[in-house]
C-alpha cells in the first residue's frame, strides 16, 4: 500500500487555509521581491567597496558636513535635487561610515519600488495579485544599464519609488472617492519625490491622469480634481525649479549634470525612436559584457554564479506557485481578455515614452548613456504580460508567463554576478591604491596637486579620471575640518581644496610636473581656475603606482605646513584606520595590509627578481640575502597559467613559492616575528 507523507498532504489544505488571510499574499509577493533583489544589487555574490566617483563623492559630502541638514539646496553639483543625497546623509548620520548598510538599504529600495509598481498595475488594471507579482518581478529584473552596483544608484531611484508609492495612494483615493487626506498625501510624496530624481514627472503628470480616466471610463468631477491636483504639483516643480531655484546660485554654485534644453522635431523624434531601441539595446549591452569579461578573465566564477542565479530562479518559481495557489481569483485567468492583453502592451508603450520624455528635450544619447534608462523595465513588464495575454490563454498562459519571468530573473542574475566579479576587481584597485597611498602620506592639507604616473602597459582604473567626485575622496580621509560647506571651494581642486589625477604621460621636470590635463577636466570642472601645464613641485606630490605592486614617492614639497609624508611606509593616522575599515572585505586588500605592515616593521623576509632567463626568490635576513627558490624560464613554463587550484611550484629555505588560479605568483616566508603574520607577496607573474 502506497503511504503519503502527512506532512505533504497537508501542503494544499495551509495553502487554501494561508489564502484566507488578506495579507499573505502581498507578504510573500514581497519577500519574494527582496531576495531577487539582493541578488540585482550584487551583495547575494559577495562583498565590495566604493567603485565610483559617485559613491566616493556622496560619503565624503555626508561625512564633512557639506550637506546641511542633509540636503543639497546649499551646495550639491545637482542642487535642483534637494533631496537625491538625504537618504545617504540619514544613513552616515545613523550607522556612519558602514558601507554593509548601505549596500542593504540599496536591496531594499529596489524591492519597495517593484512592490509599489505590483500595486498600481494590479489596481489600474484589475489584475490578480499573482498576475500582478510577475509584472513587478518582470520590471525589477529585466536587464538595463542602471548600474545598481554603486551606493549612490538607490538614490536615483528613490524619485521613482516616491512617485510610484505617491500614485498608488491617489489610486486607492479614486477607488474609495473619499479621504482627501490620501489626495493630498500623494501629492505630497510626488513633490518630494520630483525634488530627490525627476524622471518620473511626466508619469506623474500625465501618466496618472491618463490611469484615473482608464479605471473611470469618463471625465467626472472626481476626475477633475485628481488631475488638477497632480498638474498644480508638477507646475509647482517646474515653477521652483526654473524661476525660483536660479535665482538662488552664487559665486560658489558650481553644477554638473545639468543638460541643455534642446527642443527640437529632429532631436525628440530621434530620442523617441532610441527609447524603444533600449528594450532590445539593453539585452545586447549585458550580453555583450559577459562575453568579454569571460573572454578576458577566463571562466574560474561559472560554477558559483550559475549555480546561484539558478538558486534563486527555483526559489522564486517556487513563491510564483505559492502566490498562484493563494489566488482566489485563479478563475478569470482561465479566460483571459485579449482586451487586457492589448491595455498593457499600449500602457508599456505610454510608459515608455512617459519615461523617456525629459530626455526627448536634450541631446543626451540614449544608447550610449547607460545611466538613463529607467522606464526600459517598467515598460517592458508591461508589455511582454501584454503580449503574451494575446497569445496564449488557460495553463499555457500560465506557464509561458512564469517561464519567461524566471528566464528573465535568472540571466540578469548571472549578469549581475559578472558585473559583481568586475566591481569587486576595481574596488580591490582602488583599495590596493589607496592603502598604499595612505600608508606613506600621514597628513595632507588642501590645495595639494596628487599626481599618478603608471607603467604604460599598467594604466590606472578608468575612474581614478574622475579627478572632481574622487578628489572629495582624498578630503574625506584627510581634511581635518572645519566640517562647514563654506570649507569648500567649487571649480578649485575639486570641490574640497584637492585634486588627485592619473597620467601615465606626466612628467617630472626642474620646473614643475607637467601634466596633459584633458578637455573635461579644464573645460568643465576647473573652467574657473585654469590648471597649470606645469604642476607647482612646492605643492604637488608626484606618486609612481604600479598596481598591486608599489607605490613610490617621486616628488614631495620639503616644507609644505600641514603635510606629513613617510616615503618608507608605515604612517599610522586616520586616513589609513578609516581605508582599512573602507577595505575590509576584499582579501586582496588583507594580502596589502599585511605586505604593509610588515614593510613597516623591518625589512620583508623574502624578494623576488624577474628576468628574460626566470626568476630567482631570495631569502633576506641581518646577514644579507641569499638565494632561496630559482625556476628558469622552461621550468616554470611546465606548470599551467591558470591551474584549477593554487599549485606551489617550489620550496626553499622556508619559503614557498605558488602560482595562483588567477595566474599570478605568490611567495609566502616565515613572519619577521612572532607576533606577525606569515609575509605574503602577490605579483602578476613573470611572463611566459
Amino acid at each position: 500500500m502506497l503511504m503519503t507523507n502527512p506532512t505533504v498532504a497537508q501542503i494544499p489544505a495551509l495553502l487554501n487555509k494561508l489564502g484566507t488571510k488578506r495579507f499573505v499574499v502581498p507578504v510573500v509577493i514581497f519577500v519574494a521581491y527582496l531576495i531577487v533583489s539582493w541578488t540585482m544589487v550584487g551583495t547575494l555574490f559577495g562583498g565590495y567597496g566604493l567603485t565610483s566617483g559617485d559613491d566616493w563623492y556622496t560619503l565624503s559630502d555626508s561625512a564633512l558636513g557639506h550637506l546641511p541638514a542633509c540636503t543639497a539646496v546649499v551646495n550639491f553639483i545637482g542642487t535642483w535635487r534637494p533631496f537625491q543625497p538625504t537618504y545617504d546623509c540619514v544613513l552616515y548620520s545613523i550607522v556612519g561610515p558602514n558601507l554593509s548598510v548601505f549596500f542593504v538599504f540599496n536591496a531594499l529600495c529596489f524591492a519597495v519600488t517593484a512592490f509599489a509598481w505590483y500595486g498600481i498595475i494590479k489596481n489600474i488594471f484589475n489584475l490578480p495579485d499573482w498576475f500582478a507579482f510577475i509584472i513587478g518581478l518582470i520590471a525589477l529584473t529585466y536587464p538595463d544599464q542602471v548600474f545598481r552596483l554603486g551606493m549612490i544608484r538607490a538614490a536615483d531611484l528613490l524619485g521613482e519609488t516616491l512617485i510610484f508609492f505617491g500614485i498608488w495612494i491617489v489610486l486607492i483615493y479614486i477607488d474609495r472617492r473619499s479621504g482627501i487626506w490620501r489626495l493630498v498625501v500623494g501629492c505630497v510624496l510626488a513633490l518630494f519625490a520630483l525634488l530627490t530624481y525627476e524622471s518620473a514627472l511626466a508619469v506623474w503628470a500625465v501618466g496618472l491622469p491618463l490611469a484615473a480616466l482608464y479605471k473611470s471610463g469618463r471625465i467626472t468631477r472626481h476626475w477633475l480634481l485628481v488631475t488638477f491636483s497632480t498638474e498644480l504639483t508638477a507646475v509647482g516643480y517646474l515653477l521652483w525649479r526654473f524661476l525660483i531655484l536660479p535665482t538662488t546660485y552664487n559665486d560658489k554654485t558650481f553644477i554638473v549634470g545639468a543638460y541643455e534644453i534642446k527642443l527640437t522635431v529632429t532631436t525628440f523624434l530621434g530620442q523617441l525612436r532610441d527609447s524603444f531601441l533600449l528594450v532590445v539595446n539593453t539585452w545586447a549591452w549585458n550580453i555583450r559584457f559577459l562575453v568579454n569579461w569571460r573572454g578576458a578573465y577566463g571562466t574560474a566564477h561559472d560554477l558559483p554564479i550559475i549555480l546561484i542565479s539558478l538558486g534563486v530562479g527555483v526559489i522564486v518559481l517556487l513563491m510564483l506557485f505559492v502566490a498562484y495557489r493563494l489566488e482566489p481569483n485563479r478563475p478569470i485567468l482561465r479566460e483571459p481578455s485579449h482586451r487586457r492583453g492589448r491595455d498593457l502592451l499600449i500602457a508599456g508603450c505610454i510608459l515608455i515614452v512617459l519615461m523617456g520624455l525629459p530626455f526627448y528635450i536634450t541631446p543626451l544619447n540614449l544608447l550610449v548613456d547607460k545611466d538613463h534608462t529607467f522606464g526600459t523595465p517598467l515598460g517592458v513588464s508591461l508589455g511582454i504580460v501584454g503580449i503574451i495575454l494575446l497569445l496564449l490563454r488557460g495553463g499555457r498562459l500560465v506557464l509561458v508567463i512564469s517561464l519567461a519571468a524566471i528566464c528573465i530573473v535568472v540571466f540578469n542574475s548571472i549578469f549581475t554576478g559578472y558585473r559583481t566579479a568586475d566591481t569587486q576587481g576595481l574596488a580591490s584597485n582602488a583599495c590596493d591604491f589607496f592603502l598604499r597611498f595612505t600608508d606613506v602620506v600621514e597628513r595632507l592639507p588642501q590645495n595639494v596637486y596628487v599626481i599618478i604616473t603608471a607603467p604604460r602597459d599598467r594604466v590606472v582604473a578608468d575612474y581614478f579620471g574622475d579627478a572632481y567626485q574622487i578628489s572629495s575622496y582624498l578630503a574625506l580621509l584627510y581634511f581635518e575640518g572645519p566640517h562647514e560647506p563654506s570649507s569648500y571651494s567649487y571649480g578649485h581642486f575639486g570641490d574640497s581644496g584637492y585634486m588627485i589625477f592619473p597620467d601615465s604621460w606626466s612628467e617630472l621636470t626642474p620646473d614643475g610636473v607637467k601634466v596633459f590635463w584633458p578637455p573635461w577636466v579644464t573645460e568643465v570642472l576647473h573652467s574657473r581656475e585654469p590648471l597649470p601645464d606645469l604642476a607647482p613641485l612646492d605643492h604637488t606630490i608626484y606618486i609612481r603606482y604600479d598596481p598591486y605592486r608599489s607605490l613610490t614617492i617621486l616628488s614631495a614639497p620639503e616644507n609644505l605646513e600641514g603635510l606629513v609624508v613617510h616615503p618608507e611606509g608605515g604612517a599610522r593616522s586616520r586616513a589609513s584606520a578609516l581605508e582599512r575599515h573602507f577595505c575590509d572585505w576584499d582579501t586582496r586588500a588583507r594580502d596589502t595590509i599585511q605586505q604593509l605592515d610588515q614593510a613597516s616593521q623591518e625589512q620583508a623576509p623574502a624578494d623576488v627578481f624577474c628576468y628574460d632567463e626566470g626568476l630567482t626568490v631570495y631569502k633576506l635576513d641581518s646577514t644579507g640575502r641569499s638565494k632561496a627558490i630559482q625556476l628558469s624560464k622552461e621550468e616554470l613554463n611546465q606548470f599551467p597559467q591558470h591551474p584549477a587550484t593554487n599549485t606551489q611550484l617550489a620550496q626553499g629555505q622556508d619559503i614557498r613559492l605558488y602560482r595562483l588560479t588567477s595566474g599570478e605568483l605568490q611567495i609566502n616566508a616565515p613572519p619577521i616575528s612572532a607576533d606577525a603574520g606569515e609575509y605574503v607577496y602577490r605579483w602578476d607573474g613573470c611572463s611566459r
